[in-house]
């Protein structure tokens, strides 16, 4: 399984277990991979730019139209957007969730328990990593 598959099954156990409908853990696995990607690409752009000035000299033009707050948040949603979109034509597809989640009604309680684990770490991982950047 890769990470959108541990996302998709993490969302199924959390709508499951609290009495929901589990078709919705489609839509939420791809939000998340989408916002932890963005995170992950926000990050590798950020560590980048510190390691060398180079890639910001174009972008010095653009702070006179709008803020550097404005210019983030347009991004992040930018990226968001594309990523969702993305994985929704590729990895997202109905027939696609169906499988995955069979193959993991399929599993152990413990094997499921541990992709569930893995889908938080790389969560929690994504915030954190942007989170230690931003605060260097």
């Amino acid at each position: 399984m890769i990470v959108t598959d541990w996302f998709y099954c993490n969302q199924y156990q959390e709508l499951v277990n609290t009495g929901r409908d589990g078709k919705k853990a489609r839509k939420n696995g791809l939000i998340l991979s989408s916002v932890c990607f963005t995170l992950n690409v926000m990050t590798v752009v950020y560590l980048l730019s510190w390691a060398g000035d180079l890639l910001w000299t174009s972008f010095d033009d653009i702070e006179t139209y709008a803020s550097g707050k404005t210019l983030g948040e347009a991004i992040g949603l930018l990226l968001i957007i594309a990523f969702y979109l993305l994985l929704k034509y590729t990895r997202g597809s109905e027939a696609y969730f169906h499988k995955v989640i069979e193959r993991y009604r399929g599993l152990s309680e413990v094997d499921q328990k541990d992709i569930s684990k893995k889908a938080y770490i790389y969560m929690f991982g994504s915030i954190i990593a942007m989170m230690i950047c931003i605060f260097l």
